[in-house]
């Protein structure tokens, strides 16, 4: 009998999975925002996983499976995942650069900062529209839907207070950013890099240029230089030299991050310790 019973609850529990709209993503940190409004049991997933990197990553067939049997797509958009217009074009999608209020910042006169999702103020709009998709897919769990999207609101207010009040303590050192990709973060905190070393980490810099970094590192004393876990160590190595500068590596996209429904505060609350961290390390 406990195992009919065990095999009963089983199958009603891979009912109700199946019944719950399933999202795709392209990137981890829209996984955890859709996961924080999403019933728990939902189907959420990542096309770009830690295996893969944002800038060179291909479709695999499952991808594909999974974006062709998926409820709602959510992406950054066209502009930076062009390899998924395609695919995301059917069905419903949200398109997080292109919702009504968000914020965005550009990392050149041509080039728009992608990762929007660093603003704790975007993560809660793109909350509210996949809340909205949600309850347009689901009707019947309206109610859970939105009362998920008022914690979170509630969540993210007090997480980013917390990680504000943290480094508002802090007299940052002079430091640096590999590229320009945690603006988003540091204009919600008030902090603003005193050297960006590429405005395009996929163009690296000529023989002047290189000179000119040394130069001004060297000038502004730095020490603490902000990186991803894909900067080119080489590069990094040859600009610093023997220089007491340390190296704080920002997982802006969640790969050290379990997925849970509270990733995305767990992401956000990681990329200010990494900060207070490499800034307090300097203050003795």
């Amino acid at each position: 009998m406990a195992y009919r019973s065990l095999i009963y609850l089983l199958l009603l529990l891979s009912q109700f999975a199946l019944a719950q709209p399933r999202i795709v993503t392209s990137v981890r940190p829209l996984q955890f925002i859709a996961e924080a409004i999403s019933l728990p049991g939902s189907s959420v997933v990542s096309l770009i996983d830690g295996s893969d990197s944002p800038h060179h990553f291909s479709l695999t067939p499952s991808d594909r499976m999974a974006v062709a049997t998926a409820a709602l797509h959510i992406w950054i958009g066209p502009q930076f995942e062009a390899q998924l217009a395609d695919l995301f074009a059917e069905g419903s999608s949200i398109t997080a650069s292109e919702l009504a209020g968000i914020r965005l910042h550009r990392q050149d006169e041509q080039i728009i900062d992608p990762h929007l999702w660093l603003d704790p103020f975007n993560g809660g709009i793109l909350a509210t529209a996949v809340a909205e998709q949600l309850v347009a897919l689901d009707p019947e769990h309206a109610a859970s839907y939105r009362e998920n999207l008022r914690q979170f609101i509630a969540r993210l207010d007090t997480a980013l207070e917390t990680t504000r009040a943290r480094l508002d303590e802090i007299q940052p050192p002079a430091y640096g950013v590999y590229h320009n990709a945690y603006q988003y973060f540091e204009k919600r905190v008030d902090l603003a890099p005193d050297l960006v070393l590429l405005n395009n980490p996929e163009v690296l810099p000529g023989v002047r240029r290189m000179a000119e970094l040394q130069n001004a590192i060297a000038l502004l004393d730095l020490r603490c230089l902000f990186v991803e876990s894909d900067s080119d160590r080489a590069l990094l190595q040859t600009l610093i030299g023997d220089r007491a500068v340390e190296l704080a590596t920002v997982d802006v996209l969640g790969y050290e991050i379990a997925s849970s429904r509270t990733a995305y505060l767990e992401l956000l609350s990681a990329v200010g310790d990494t900060y207070a961290d490499c800034f307090e390390s300097k203050m003795h």
